[in-house]
């Protein structure tokens, strides 16, 4: 199971989230509870910020494949980075999906970052296809790898291109429908 973080308030570090707290980010890749198939939480983590003054800027991301403890540049951008707006994700790969900077979240569309957590059982085999037949082009264009979790961001953010109008929970809700039916 991965882990998520997500922040919504007054600007702070993002050190006093991914690092300082007894139960931060960075402990639960390796001391996670509850962790059914893995030992670890070892397969990259993501960090994705808005500006915390500026929210026309894109947000910003940070990746990597190592687990999160042995990046030693992430200490000093978290000691620096102050903002608002914060999600944040430490990965249990799905067995058979590589190691790969394309496959961490968060995944960035616009001003929309986006992590998830958990797995389409058989995704490769039943959904895959079919999913990338449901997205447009420009949705499509900004799939890189390949997570059920991507596919999923990827039609989100397809359906709400179509309907400008549609509110991030409304697309949400169609594309959860769009994925059960």
């Amino acid at each position: 199971m991965c882990r998520l973080l997500a922040y919504l308030g007054a600007p702070i570090p993002l050190e006093d989230l991914v690092f300082k707290p007894d139960h931060s980010l960075v402990a639960q890749s390796y001391q996670p509870k509850e962790l059914e198939f893995a030992l670890l939480n070892a397969d990259g983590f993501g960090l994705g910020w808005h500006h915390p003054d500026d929210l026309t800027i894109e947000p910003f991301i940070y990746r990597n494949v190592l687990p999160i403890w042995n990046d030693a540049n992430l200490p000093h951008l978290c000691r620096f980075v102050q903002t608002r707006s914060f999600v944040a994700n430490i990965r249990s790969a799905t067995p058979g999906l590589p190691l790969d900077f394309s496959n961490c979240q968060p995944f960035r569309h616009g001003q929309l970052l986006f992590v998830h957590n958990g797995w389409i059982d058989q995704f490769r085999q039943t959904l895959y296809r079919p999913m990338r037949d449901l997205i447009g082009d420009v949705a499509y264009q900004n799939i890189y790898g390949l997570t059920d979790s991507e596919h999923i961001f990827a039609l989100i953010t397809h359906l709400l291109e179509l309907e400008p109008k549609l509110e991030l929970l409304g697309a949400l809700e169609q594309a959860i429908e769009m994925i059960q039916s």
